[in-house]
């Protein structure tokens, strides 16, 4: 499974699943909700619906390979998604465990002023403010990347973070057991 950054494209993992696939991979290369069309798209797009696309994605190519082991290849945002999959996986959702994550530039270490972002999108439906729900307007030309960026995906960014975060919880209970068991 390939899953791409925030306001990216799966065409940016293109070559690598190409890769993969010439060397007998089953490769699945997710757009995720929001992406591949306009930049707009990211205004509304919630992180929990990105989530359960990979969840049907992951579904999917389970069902295609059988016992085989799968792997995500995620950057950025696809790397949050790829833990939090991953962690539902392991708390027992009935979902395939991934064999591996190759997270690459993962997007677990946002600035804490991302947690104004909720408050700028808020702001933007009131009249004349319509600006506030971006970050930046750009002409669009990359085929790979939106020049623009919706703040509304800085928020979904934040809140996912919350979600990934616990990892850190599971690792400090893990820690403390080990800890009661010494």
């Amino acid at each position: 499974m390939l899953l791409h950054g925030m306001s990216d494209s799966l065409y940016s993992l293109r070559a690598l699943g190409e890769t993969l696939n010439r060397r007998d991979y089953w490769v699945i290369g997710l757009r995720l909700p929001g992406h591949g069309t306009a930049p707009s798209g990211l205004t509304r797009v919630i992180w929990q619906d990105m989530a359960a696309a990979v969840r049907l994605g992951m579904a999917h190519l389970a069902a295609s390979v059988g016992q085989k082991p799968i792997h995500i290849v995620s950057y950025s945002t696809g790397a949050l998604l790829a833990i939090n999959f991953s962690l539902d996986a392991l708390e027992g959702d009935d979902l395939p465990v991934p064999a591996s994550l190759e997270l690459i530039s993962p997007a677990i270490g946002v600035q804490a002023a991302a947690a104004l972002a909720k408050w700028k999108r808020r702001l933007s439906y009131l009249p004349g403010l319509g600006g506030f729900a971006w970050l930046s307007v750009l002409p669009e030309f990359d085929p790979y990347k939106y020049n623009s960026f919706a703040i509304n995906a800085a928020e979904q960014v934040h809140s996912l973070t919350h979600s990934v975060a616990r990892i850190v919880r599971a690792a400090v209970a893990v820690d403390c057991d080990r800890c009661l068991l010494e």
